[in-house]
């Protein structure tokens, strides 16, 4: 499957669940943006039908901006947003802990990307998340034939803020489920890496790579045009934006964006 997919949940989380990564929401440099910012409005300006700049107010370009690096960081090629990701290991008795012949083991909050998860004894790591729909998700329940520390396999199986099927809260994170669980899974290194990309900042994927830094700023012109419903002017942006991540013209429609929809 796409590690950009994200399926509702499918399991509850433990009682009173807490995210063990406390609040990482990236925080943004004021000058850093200020500089993206302007670096926006040039390319505002250089659309723009008639030569004349939108009044578009800074802060309102900010959001955008936030907006267009989740936007990119989810689509950009894998070796480029490295740059962007953490590793987010935690051990059981800190997050992590076994259900039937697996381990449970929950993600960062402020998610955008799963690059891979490799646990204790695992030969391999695992950079592809299963659907919990998957036969192989059910198999992997059986002891007779679940994976193996050569072919291990890794299901998402609850997503970050949404409801946990069974449970009466939403959960704080998401989850995935990793088969085999370490053959004694009660310490804290059970799992040896977990590396997400999450909450990126403007100016984190700015500096990851001159191809990101163009994407980020054309994507967050074309959402600028957009929350000014002006789709010609947002689609040269968007056709830049993806030409800058190798991608093919852009087909989509233009994304939903928060400042639009006055909720920034």
């Amino acid at each position: 499957m796409s590690e950009h997919f994200v399926p509702p949940g499918l399991q509850p989380a433990p009682p009173a669940e807490v995210s063990p990564f406390g609040d990482y929401t990236a925080a943004s440099s004021g000058d850093a943006v200020l500089a993206l910012v302007y670096e926006v409005e040039a390319r505002i300006e250089e659309v723009s039908a008639d030569g004349a700049t939108p009044d578009v107010p800074h802060a309102l370009i900010r959001t955008h901006l936030a907006d267009a690096a989740v936007a990119v960081a989810r689509r950009a090629p894998r070796g480029d947003v490295l740059a962007l990701a953490r590793d987010y290991a935690v051990g059981v008795g800190a997050g992590a802990y076994p259900v039937g012949q697996g381990l449970r083991v929950p993600l960062p909050a402020g998610l955008v990307r799963f690059l891979r998860v490799r646990l204790a004894g695992w030969r391999v790591p695992v950079d592809e998340l299963k659907e919990p729909s998957s036969g192989l998700y059910r198999l992997a329940q059986n002891p007779l034939v679940a994976p193996s520390p050569d072919r291990p396999m890794a299901v998402l199986v609850a997503s970050p803020g949404t409801p946990a099927v069974g449970a009466a809260s939403t959960a704080v994170t998401g989850a995935i489920e990793c088969f085999p669980a370490p053959t004694r899974a009660t310490a804290g290194d059970a799992v040896v890496e977990l590396v997400c990309v999450a909450s990126p900042a403007p100016e984190a994927v700015a500096a990851a790579g001159p191809a990101l830094r163009d994407a980020l700023l054309w994507e967050a012109a074309g959402r600028v045009y957009t929350g000014l419903r002006e789709p010609a002017l947002a689609a040269p942006c968007y056709e830049a934006a993806a030409r800058a991540l190798g991608e093919p013209a852009p087909g989509r429609a233009a994304p939903i964006d928060r400042a639009a929809a006055g909720d920034a």
